[in-house]
């Protein structure tokens, strides 16, 4: 049995693998500015700084994280699966960068640091992949 050339299958899940870890690394991002200002300024319970980091944070995680998996699916015709390979990618962008929080509690901004470089270099490792399926 031969492998067909273009699997749509496995461009589909490398694209979702790559656009969940590049959505990720920029929430992590976000975490790891926030913890920075609040080491430098402390935490004030009047302060929204915090609130706003992470909601743009999280807004533009989701976002890129969609968007990169959009782009990198663009071997699948069907708009609607190629539409659900970006949702699925930033849903799972949501719950990489909640994996950051023990990351955060145990190493702090250390720990947060590490974690955004593995997920940076598989997130990578699967825009290769989905490259090469294209």
């Amino acid at each position: 049995m031969t492998v067909a050339t273009r699997d749509p299958v496995a461009q589909a899940l490398a694209s979702i693998g790559a656009g969940a870890a590049v959505g990720a690394v920029l929430i992590t991002s976000g975490l790891v500015v926030l913890r920075s200002v609040q080491s430098n300024r402390g935490i004030s319970a009047e302060d929204n700084l915090a609130f706003t980091v992470l909601t743009v944070a999280l807004l533009a995680g989701v976002a890129a994280g969609a968007a990169h998996a959009w782009r990198l699916a663009k071997g699948i015709e069907d708009v609607w699966r190629r539409a659900v390979t970006a949702g699925i990618a930033a849903l799972l962008a949501c719950v990489l960068a909640g994996i950051a929080v023990p990351a955060d509690l145990v190493a702090g901004r250390i720990g947060l640091g590490v974690y955004g470089v593995a997920l940076l270099v598989s997130g990578g490792w699967a825009t290769v992949r989905a490259r090469r399926r294209a």
